[in-house]
Protein backbone atom coordinates (compact mmCIF):
# COMPACT_ATOMS: atom_id res chain seq x y z
CA UNK A 1 0.00 0.00 0.00
CA UNK A 2 2.91 2.38 0.69
CA UNK A 3 6.12 2.91 -1.21
CA UNK A 4 9.48 4.30 -0.16
CA UNK A 5 10.45 7.80 -1.20
CA UNK A 6 13.92 9.21 -0.70
CA UNK A 7 14.18 12.78 0.53
CA UNK A 8 17.53 14.54 0.10
CA UNK A 9 18.47 17.85 1.67
CA UNK A 10 20.67 19.48 -0.96
CA UNK A 11 22.58 22.72 -1.09
CA UNK A 12 21.18 25.08 -3.71
CA UNK A 13 24.30 25.45 -5.87
CA UNK A 14 25.24 24.69 -9.47
CA UNK A 15 26.04 21.01 -9.90
CA UNK A 16 24.36 19.71 -6.72
CA UNK A 17 21.58 17.96 -8.63
CA UNK A 18 24.06 16.61 -11.18
CA UNK A 19 26.11 15.11 -8.35
CA UNK A 20 23.08 13.33 -6.86
CA UNK A 21 21.69 12.08 -10.15
CA UNK A 22 25.20 11.06 -11.25
CA UNK A 23 25.65 8.86 -8.19
CA UNK A 24 22.33 7.15 -8.91
CA UNK A 25 23.18 6.74 -12.58
CA UNK A 26 26.60 5.27 -11.78
CA UNK A 27 24.92 2.80 -9.43
CA UNK A 28 22.40 1.96 -12.19
CA UNK A 29 19.47 2.94 -9.98
CA UNK A 30 16.39 3.81 -12.00
CA UNK A 31 14.85 7.18 -11.19
CA UNK A 32 11.06 7.01 -11.67
CA UNK A 33 9.97 10.45 -10.46
CA UNK A 34 11.33 13.42 -8.61
CA UNK A 35 10.19 16.68 -7.15
CA UNK A 36 12.28 19.61 -5.91
CA UNK A 37 11.18 22.26 -3.44
CA UNK A 38 13.76 24.98 -3.03
CA UNK A 39 14.68 28.12 -1.17
CA UNK A 40 17.56 30.48 -1.81
CA UNK A 41 20.03 28.27 0.08
CA UNK A 42 18.82 24.68 -0.11
CA UNK A 43 16.39 22.31 -1.73
CA UNK A 44 14.57 19.17 -0.76
CA UNK A 45 14.67 16.60 -3.51
CA UNK A 46 12.02 13.89 -3.24
CA UNK A 47 12.59 10.83 -5.42
CA UNK A 48 10.88 7.61 -6.32
CA UNK A 49 13.52 5.12 -7.42
CA UNK A 50 13.58 1.45 -8.34
CA UNK A 51 15.74 0.48 -5.36
CA UNK A 52 15.24 2.98 -2.53
CA UNK A 53 17.32 1.22 0.15
CA UNK A 54 20.30 0.87 -2.16
CA UNK A 55 19.90 4.45 -3.39
CA UNK A 56 19.86 5.77 0.17
CA UNK A 57 23.01 3.79 0.97
CA UNK A 58 24.82 5.07 -2.15
CA UNK A 59 23.98 8.65 -1.23
CA UNK A 60 25.06 8.17 2.41
CA UNK A 61 28.38 6.67 1.21
CA UNK A 62 29.01 10.03 -0.45
CA UNK A 63 27.94 12.06 2.61
CA UNK A 64 24.63 13.12 1.11
CA UNK A 65 22.06 13.28 3.90
CA UNK A 66 18.80 11.55 3.06
CA UNK A 67 15.82 9.85 4.62
CA UNK A 68 13.27 7.32 3.46
CA UNK A 69 9.59 8.16 3.91
CA UNK A 70 6.51 6.05 3.34
CA UNK A 71 4.12 7.61 0.82
CA UNK A 72 1.19 6.55 -1.33
CA UNK A 73 1.52 6.03 -5.06
CA UNK A 74 -1.94 5.94 -6.60
CA UNK A 75 -2.58 4.63 -10.10
CA UNK A 76 -5.15 6.66 -11.98
CA UNK A 77 -6.15 7.21 -15.57
CA UNK A 78 -4.19 9.93 -17.34
CA UNK A 79 -7.28 12.05 -18.06
CA UNK A 80 -8.39 15.53 -17.04
CA UNK A 81 -9.95 15.51 -13.58
CA UNK A 82 -8.39 12.27 -12.31
CA UNK A 83 -6.24 14.04 -9.73
CA UNK A 84 -9.17 16.18 -8.66
CA UNK A 85 -11.13 13.03 -7.83
CA UNK A 86 -8.41 11.90 -5.43
CA UNK A 87 -8.10 15.36 -3.87
CA UNK A 88 -11.87 15.59 -3.44
CA UNK A 89 -11.94 12.25 -1.57
CA UNK A 90 -9.26 13.48 0.83
CA UNK A 91 -10.90 16.89 1.28
CA UNK A 92 -14.27 15.31 2.02
CA UNK A 93 -12.64 13.29 4.81
CA UNK A 94 -10.67 16.34 6.03
CA UNK A 95 -7.35 14.61 5.38
CA UNK A 96 -4.58 17.12 4.74
CA UNK A 97 -2.12 16.75 1.87
CA UNK A 98 1.42 17.62 2.95
CA UNK A 99 2.72 17.37 -0.61
CA UNK A 100 1.96 15.69 -3.90
CA UNK A 101 3.54 15.18 -7.29
CA UNK A 102 2.63 13.10 -10.29
CA UNK A 103 4.21 11.27 -13.20
CA UNK A 104 2.86 9.48 -16.25
CA UNK A 105 3.47 5.91 -17.37
CA UNK A 106 5.62 5.19 -20.38
CA UNK A 107 2.60 3.57 -22.01
CA UNK A 108 -0.87 2.38 -21.11
CA UNK A 109 -2.58 5.70 -20.39
CA UNK A 110 -1.97 5.67 -16.63
CA UNK A 111 -0.67 8.40 -14.38
CA UNK A 112 0.63 8.04 -10.83
CA UNK A 113 0.08 10.40 -7.94
CA UNK A 114 2.58 10.38 -5.08
CA UNK A 115 1.08 11.70 -1.87
CA UNK A 116 2.12 12.34 1.67
CA UNK A 117 -0.86 13.01 3.90
CA UNK A 118 -1.32 13.91 7.54
CA UNK A 119 -3.28 10.73 8.36
CA UNK A 120 -1.98 7.72 6.41
CA UNK A 121 -4.27 5.18 8.07
CA UNK A 122 -7.46 7.09 7.33
CA UNK A 123 -6.27 7.86 3.80
CA UNK A 124 -5.53 4.16 3.19
CA UNK A 125 -9.07 3.33 4.26
CA UNK A 126 -10.52 6.05 2.01
CA UNK A 127 -8.52 4.83 -1.00
CA UNK A 128 -9.50 1.21 -0.37
CA UNK A 129 -13.19 2.08 0.01
CA UNK A 130 -13.08 4.14 -3.21
CA UNK A 131 -11.35 1.33 -5.10
CA UNK A 132 -8.28 3.46 -5.87
CA UNK A 133 -5.30 1.22 -6.53
CA UNK A 134 -2.16 2.05 -4.57
CA UNK A 135 1.09 0.63 -5.85
CA UNK A 136 3.54 -1.50 -3.92
CA UNK A 137 7.30 -1.02 -4.09
CA UNK A 138 7.55 -4.00 -6.46
CA UNK A 139 4.95 -2.47 -8.79
CA UNK A 140 6.88 0.81 -8.89
CA UNK A 141 10.07 -1.09 -9.67
CA UNK A 142 8.30 -2.80 -12.59
CA UNK A 143 7.06 0.44 -14.18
Amino acid sequence: MFISQISVFAENRPGALAEITGLLADAKIDLRAFYIADTADFGILRMIVGEPDRAAAVLREHNIANSINRVFCIRMKDVPGAMHGVMRLLADEKIGVEYAYAFAARSGGDAFLVLRVDDRDRAASVFEKAGLPTLSQDEVRAL
